[in-house]
């Protein structure tokens, strides 16, 4: 199934196919079936007769349009890849004009020449070593992509920060991390100096992507997401790419994305359909499975270690932790009670930012963005929690 992501600094723009509702054949007026994953062991009964149908992952509604060869900013647009990703996409309303074509660049690496094929190829997933290599690559055909590796896991699997910006940004890195420090710590900063690196210096926003592997759509999509930053010429990304460094950790937890991908080889690479995937794996890494997300306190596990390092090193203002359980996008706000050691500003912040993408996208026709009703603002365990503890700003999206 092909879901799209796109967020930066309070801009999400999201395309993601809707689940096929069961027992009904897709609308023929809308949708052709080209591809078919057999459904296994279905219920007994009229349930399991309507479970048991194919599932599409291929639709044609995108031929009622033509693929353009360029951009309305001038670059040439793959058009075999833009064709195959808005196939893979089952409506025109999971998707938007900033994230339903591909850029053909000319000399910068993307994923469908990395891969032979874009990313959300239906039943594919990549291994942490996969996802590396094509990071690799990308930096080294981009100035605007930096890549590095951090520290191991418990496993001996490395994590990984992948840093996104203009050339003139990435320069000046070592003095942005000075600013972003000094920003940090008011009792080094006075008011008059805060002011002056916030009108001089951008922002870093961090993603998260991986923490919990069988969450496994937010690794490849920030494969995508990477290449567009650095290569697109679209004004709004022109700016972001001028105004803030991204930050991408392409996978919090190593350990469990191998074991998870191998899982999927093993038994779900013809299976599209939820009721039919064969659970697990039963555990992801070597002494934490789903509570990963649960470890801000004691800080047990390495991966968690990892994150708190680079905060602490970066002292960026945002971080972004990107998880998978819904077909819609919940942009987190959380609900009351809310910490009382977090600042009321922060949680108007999360609020003020939630509010914005959720509006915004609404207003490009998506269905099913929503905030407010997921979770307390209070637990401080979460990884978003590295930032919201530390007098920055933790955000999360489930899609």
């Amino acid at each position: 199934m092909k879901f799209r992501i796109f967020g930066v600094l309070g801009f999400a723009l999201v395309g993601a196919p809707a689940a096929a509702q069961q027992g009904q054949a897709p609308d023929s007026s809308r949708a052709t079936v080209v591809e078919f994953g057999e459904r296994r062991n279905p219920m007994p009964g009229p349930a399991g007769a309507r479970s048991a149908a194919r599932a599409p992952q291929s639709f044609d509604w995108y031929k009622a349009r033509p693929i353009p060869a360029a951009t309305p900013w001038g670059q040439a647009i793959d058009r075999a890849g833009t064709e195959q990703i808005l196939s893979w996409t089952t409506m025109p309303e999971y998707t938007t004009a900033m994230v339903d074509h591909l850029i053909e660049h000319p000399t910068v690496v993307s994923p469908t020449r990395h891969f032979g094929y874009p990313i959300g190829k239906p039943g594919v997933l990549h291994r942490v070593d996969q996802i590396y290599g094509y990071f690799q690559a990308l930096a080294n055909s981009s100035p605007r992509v930096n890549f590095q590796l951090l520290g191991e896991t418990e496993e001996g699997n490395r994590l990984a920060l992948v840093q996104v910006g203009s050339e003139a940004n990435l320069r000046r890195l070592d003095e942005i991390k000075r600013a972003m420090n000094s920003l940090a710590d008011p009792r080094k900063t006075s008011q008059a100096d805060a002011e002056r690196i916030i009108r001089e210096m951008p922002p870093v926003y961090t993603f998260y992507a991986g923490l919990h592997s069988t969450e496994t759509g937010p690794p490849e999509m920030v494969m995508e997401l990477a290449h567009r930053l650095a290569v697109s010429d679209d004004p709004l990304i022109r700016t972001i790419r001028d105004s803030v460094v991204v930050f991408i950790v392409p996978v919090a937890e190593p350990d469990g994305r191998n074991r998870a991908v191998e899982w999927h080889r093993r038994h779900n690479t013809n299976t599209f359909a939820e009721d039919a995937r064969v659970p697990g794996p039963p555990y992801w890494g070597k002494y934490i499975f789903h509570d990963n997300n649960r470890d801000g306190i004691q800080l047990s596990a390495r991966l968690t270690q990892e994150l708190v390092g680079l905060f602490n090193e970066w002292r960026y203002p945002l971080g972004h932790d990107l998880h998978e359980s819904v077909p819609y996008l919940y942009v987190s706000t959380g609900t009351g009670p809310y910490n009382p050691q977090i600042d009321p500003i922060a949680v108007s912040e999360w609020q003020w930012m939630a509010n914005w993408e959720v509006t915004d996208l609404t207003a490009k026709g998506m269905p099913g963005v929503w905030t407010h009703g997921f979770y307390d603002g209070w637990y401080p365990g979460y990884l978003l929690w590295v930032t919201n503890t530390r007098n920055a700003v933790g955000r999360f999206y489930e899609t």
